[in-house]
């Protein structure tokens, strides 16, 4: 058996490409999901390709505008769930990364196998909440992440407990605004600029010959009180997704800062 070392390399950039194709994947198959058309009939409601078919309601069946309403908001509920669990597995991949280094600070870059294997298994940060999770990155390796963009995602993490644990109808424990559950996002907005005057640009409306096209990035937020169910339109929902992404910008430029010598590569 060969004797030589084996290289390994580490690219941060490897973590913010596999976020955005799971975000992307989302947004697709929401996409698709809100062009599907809706049921004409109650036959539709039936699972195709299935031979039997239990009915567990004894409630008449959805008319066509329930049944648009509902799997629209279905729809959209679980993108922003997927979105969630994607950002958290990006704090599970950054975690690995920057353990791998702190392991290997010492030891001239080198990693035992033994160790390797226990970063990549990661039992016990896995098992963290979202906030703790933050937390351990913070002071286990220093990572100054902005406030703003982990309060927004800590926001977003909160709403997304909210729907998959109490079906989105918000309870006492949920508020984290005062008598409001309070989400927070990044986005682009986009602006047409005339002279001293602004103006938010509209789907299908014209832009004047004078008119500059302008991109602001600016914080967002929705409140819902307690006992409403929350919902989000499409756009609310690209928005979200889209500061999701803003805030792994920020912490993976964070983790490349955090590499042994700066760079974020280490062989």
């Amino acid at each position: 058996m060969s004797s030589e070392p084996a290289s390994l390399t580490i690219n941060p950039n490897g973590l913010l490409n596999s976020l955005g194709n799971s975000l992307q994947a989302t947004v697709n198959l929401v996409a698709l999901a809100l062009r599907a058309s809706a049921p004409e009939s109650a036959e539709a409601l039936r699972l195709p390709s299935t031979t039997i078919n239990f009915e567990f309601s004894t409630q008449p069946p959805w008319s066509k505008p329930q049944a648009q309403d509902k799997f629209r908001t279905w729809a959209i509920s679980n993108g922003f769930r997927d979105a969630v669990e994607h950002a958290n597995l990006l704090l599970e991949d950054a975690n690995k990364v920057l353990s791998i280094w702190e392991k290997s600070k010492d030891k001239a870059g080198l990693i035992s196998v033994s160790e390797l294997s226990a970063v990549m298994e990661g039992k016990s940060f896995h098992r963290m909440g979202q906030p703790d999770k933050l937390d351990h990155l913070r002071r286990r390796h220093s990572i100054d992440l902005d406030s703003g963009l982990q309060r927004h995602l800590e926001s977003i993490n909160n709403a997304r407990n909210c729907l998959v644990h109490r079906q989105g109808v918000v309870t006492e424990r949920d508020l984290n605004g005062g008598s409001h559950m309070v989400v927070e996002w990044r986005k682009f907005r986009a602006l047409m600029q005339s002279g001293s005057n602004e103006s938010e640009l509209k789907l299908g409306e014209p832009v004047g010959a004078d008119a500059t096209l302008v991109l602001r990035v600016v914080d967002d937020r929705k409140e819902f009180g307690l006992g409403e169910t929350v919902r989000f339109d499409e756009q609310e929902f690209a928005d979200v997704v889209s500061g999701i992404y803003s805030f792994a910008m920020d912490l993976v430029r964070k983790v490349w800062l955090a590499s042994p010598d700066g760079s974020g590569v280490q062989r």
